[in-house]
């Protein structure tokens, strides 16, 4: 896997916390992160486009911790919930 995308709310109280942990993990793993920020459905729209635009390998989906996160892998047309 080249380029992981990472889309994050950041409304969400934890979202600076995490997003600093999924790059320190990308760092540690030498491997790239790229963050989409969307809050809204029309950022959401906006950062999938540019998380398709990067060509991104894997998009990982940073939720509420109440929430289930889910990976999905373009390539393969895996998704897995984590």
């Amino acid at each position: 896997m080249g380029l992981a995308g990472v889309l994050v709310n950041p409304a969400f109280a934890y979202a600076e916390e995490e997003t600093k942990d999924v790059l320190a993990a990308g760092r540690a793993l030498d491997k790239q992160i790229h963050i989409a920020n969307a809050s809204t459905e029309g950022e959401i729209d906006a950062a999938f486009e540019s998380l398709v635009e990067r060509r991104v390998d894997a998009i990982m989906v940073l939720m509420h911790s109440s929430d289930a996160g889910v990976a999905v892998m373009p390539e393969t047309g895996v998704t897995e919930s984590l």
